[in-house]
Order: structure tokens, then C-alpha cells, then sequence
């Protein structure tokens, strides 16, 4: 418990809180300064600390809050202040913690409700820092818009660059490199497909199972004795790279049988591209029309702060002239 009250100028004042309330709480806000006073006879402060401060209080003791912000004790009184003296209006608050820890204390004294923060610090900022308010909430909703949007992307199926082999299911192609003796891998979604060591000629054939980037990579061989000026390499897929001799042999067909054959394989794999490109010509169309709702949303939601701040900042000077009696 704090000390007993003492009498000031006739009048019952309230005792010093810095001895008494050493150790019990740690404020991390600092003193208020010149520019920081309350007007006299409103209570509503001229430069507000628009930050709570953190207090460590212990349970089953006294804390007087000061209302005027002249106390140089933040956040409590020091027995000089005008809640000290019931100069001006103000008076102190009274509160008793019901359990021991970190809380949180009103800086700019429009807590009126309760001397613990409540929010309304930030409901006074925005009431006199329109802008401030308005950056604040279009920052809040564009982080919110690019999460949601990072989570709606991640969703979909990534887009390999333009440098990853992209090949569609089933269908084989044919690599064919040149030059000195030679490494050659070439991994893909699925594991290594071809692995060859020591060739001056290398080619592999493939069936790729899934969709997605495939990666080749032609390293030096350890026999080669210098490195080669150039390498070649000739990459074919589809009716391109398939072998139609072995099935001529095999049904006794002609050049202009085989030659059909191969427009026919050449055809479904055109058809195939088709609709792929028919598919991501969709979901691109779903990504532009979810983008535009969203532009259109974020838009009606700007407007309706930008509306609702200068409301408040029109009731917030009408009251303030109100209370002066200037209107």
C-alpha cells in the first residue's frame, strides 16, 4: 500500500509515488516534456503519447494513474501534478491489480474507461492524423491482399522459365552431342533418366511420366585431355524423335505408310499442345478476373477510410470547438 495522504495549501493532496512505487513497475516510455503538456482546463492533451506504457504490477497493491500528463512519474502521479493538487478537472485514477505481471497503461489519456490500454490511444491517433491513418490501413490492406494472394498462387501449378525442357507426358525425344568424350546427365522430376560417361556421341531416349522442368547437364569427361571449343546438341520430342523402322519392318509398310504414320503422331502431339495451352490460357483468364475483384475491392475499401476518416476528423473538431465554446 502506498503512504497515507498529505495536506497541501489546505488542501487533501495525494502522496509521492516515486519512493513508494520504486521496484514495483518498470515504464519504458519516457518523460513527458515541454511539448507534452495538457491544456489546463480540457482533457484532452495538446501532443498525446500515442504509446502504451509497460508497467510491472504486483497484485494486492495501490497505483493512482494520472489523468493530466504532468506528472513526471508516467504513469503514475508524484504528488505535484494537477491530479495531485484536483487543479483543472482532473482527477486520478485508483486501481488495484488482480493479479501480478505485465500490463499495459494508457500514454495519451483517453482511456477514460479504465487506466489500462484499451485501444483507443490508436482511435485517438487516427482522429488527429487522418493521413497517418489512411497510409496505415493501405499498408494493412495491401499486406493482407499479398498474403492472400501468395496463398491463392502457391495453389497452383509453378511455370517452369523458359531455360528448364518442359516435355508432356509420353512422348520421347532423342539427344544426340558431339565433340570430346563427355559426361551427360539429365534429371527430372522423377530421378535421373540418362546417365552416360566417356562418349564422344551420346543418344538417349526418354519417357517422361510427369510434367514439370528436366535439367541436362554435359560435363567434362576425367579422360578428356583438353576442353572441347563447342558442344551440339540436337533435342527432338514427339514424331520428331520416334523411330518408325523398326515398325516398318516389323508390318511391311512403305515410305509413304511410315510417312503417314508419322504425320498422324505428329498431329496428336498437336493436338495435345492444344489443349494444354488451352488449359493455361484458362487459368490465366481466372488469374486476371480474381485480380481485377480484388483491385475493385481494395478501391471500395479506400474510399470507405478515406469517408470514414474525414467523418471522424469532422466530429472530432466540432466537439473540440464544442467544448471550447468557440461554436
Amino acid at each position: 500500500m502506498l503512504s497515507s495522504a498529505v495536506q497541501k495549501s489546505g488542501r487533501r493532496a495525494l502522496p509521492n509515488t516515486v519512493a513508494a512505487t520504486r521496484g514495483l513497475f518498470a515504464a519504458s516510455a519516457p518523460r513527458f516534456t515541454w511539448t507534452e503538456i495538457w491544456w489546463e482546463h480540457d482533457p484532452t492533451p495538446k501532443v498525446a503519447q500515442y504509446r502504451p506504457y509497460v508497467c510491472t504490477v504486483e497484485s494486492g497493491k495501490v497505483y493512482w494513474w494520472c489523468a493530466c500528463g504532468e506528472s513526471k512519474t508516467q504513469p503514475w502521479v508524484d504528488g505535484h501534478c494537477k491530479c495531485s493538487k484536483r487543479e483543472g478537472g482532473f482527477r486520478p485514477r485508483r486501481w488495484e491489480p488482480e493479479h501480478s505481471g505485465v500490463r499495459l497503461f494508457c500514454g495519451c489519456k483517453s482511456c477514460f474507461s479504465s487506466p489500462t490500454w484499451n485501444g483507443g490511444c490508436f482511435t485517438k491517433w487516427m482522429q488527429s492524423n487522418p493521413a497517418g491513418g489512411m497510409v496505415y490501413c493501405f499498408a494493412a490492406a495491401f499486406c493482407f491482399g499479398t498474403v492472400v494472394n501468395a496463398k491463392t498462387l502457391s495453389t497452383e501449378e509453378a511455370t517452369p522459365s523458359l531455360i528448364d525442357l518442359v516435355v508432356r507426358p509420353g512422348v520421347e525425344y532423342d539427344m544426340l552431342g558431339s565433340g570430346m568424350p563427355l559426361n551427360l546427365y539429365e534429371v527430372g522430376v522423377d530421378g535421373v533418366l540418362v546417365a552416360e560417361h566417356d562418349r564422344k556421341m551420346v543418344k538417349a531416349s526418354a519417357t517422361i511420366a510427369e510434367d514439370g522442368p528436366y535439367w541436362i547437364c554435359i560435363g567434362l569427361s576425367r579422360n578428356a585431355m583438353r576442353v572441347p571449343s563447342d558442344v551440339l546438341l540436337d533435342l527432338r520430342y514427339g514424331g520428331d524423335a520416334a523411330d518408325f523402322t523398326q515398325l516398318a519392318n516389323k508390318d511391311h509398310l512403305d515410305a509413304t505408310q511410315v510417312e503417314l504414320h508419322r504425320i498422324q503422331v505428329i498431329l496428336k502431339e498437336y493436338h495435345k499442345t492444344l489443349f494444354y495451352m488451352r488449359e493455361r490460357d484458362e487459368r490465366m483468364r481466372q488469374t486476371t478476373e480474381s485480380t481485377s475483384t480484388r483491385l475493385v475491392m481494395f478501391s471500395l475499401l479506400n474510399a470507405g477510410i478515406v469517408i470514414a476518416a474525414a467523418g471522424l476528423q469532422i466530429l472530432y473538431y466540432r466537439r473540440y470547438f464544442t467544448r471550447k465554446k468557440m461554436i
